[in-house]
């Protein structure tokens, strides 16, 4: 037995702010908890929506990614590689901010940073790498090897 549909709060656009309605799909009113769901009014301001000055988490990680070397940093495997931010701050994708990493390695580092209470990572020591990787591939001079 169909019933009144629920009362409708009040919701407007995020892009343009005009007031939503529960759209009519067939003549059925859509359903109550898409409608709540719902952030924009048509396509179109979504579109415009989606447009902003800050990327999200997946763009800043995609930007990371490029700057990936072929191995490790930590323990020369070539194979699940992930970039590191020194900093912590996937919004700072300079050069020098980014560390390749194993999957392995990066969850230790900062598991590991966790336990000894440091707020911030930094850059994972290099373990059981011969001198020639560091200085060839990651351009570092003799001095700041770790």
């Amino acid at each position: 037995m169909a019933g009144k549909p629920k009362p409708t709060p009040e919701r407007r656009c995020k892009n343009c702010n005009k007031k939503m309605y529960r759209k009519r799909f067939s003549g059925r009113l859509e359903d109550f908890g898409a409608f709540m769901r719902r952030v924009y009014c048509n396509q179109t301001c979504m579109a415009e929506g989606y447009v902003s000055d800050t990327p999200s988490q997946q763009q800043l990680m995609k930007r990371a990614r490029k700057f990936l070397t072929n191995q490790c940093a930590s323990c020369g495997t070539s194979q699940n590689l992930q970039s590191h931010h020194i900093d912590q701050n996937r919004a700072n994708n300079c050069v020098e901010n980014i560390q390749t990493l194993c999957i392995s390695c990066h969850a230790v580092h900062h598991h590991h940073a966790r336990r000894v209470g440091k707020t911030v990572a930094g850059r994972m020591e290099c373990r059981g790498l011969p001198p020639e990787y560091l200085t060839e591939s990651l351009n570092l001079k003799p001095s700041e090897i770790p």
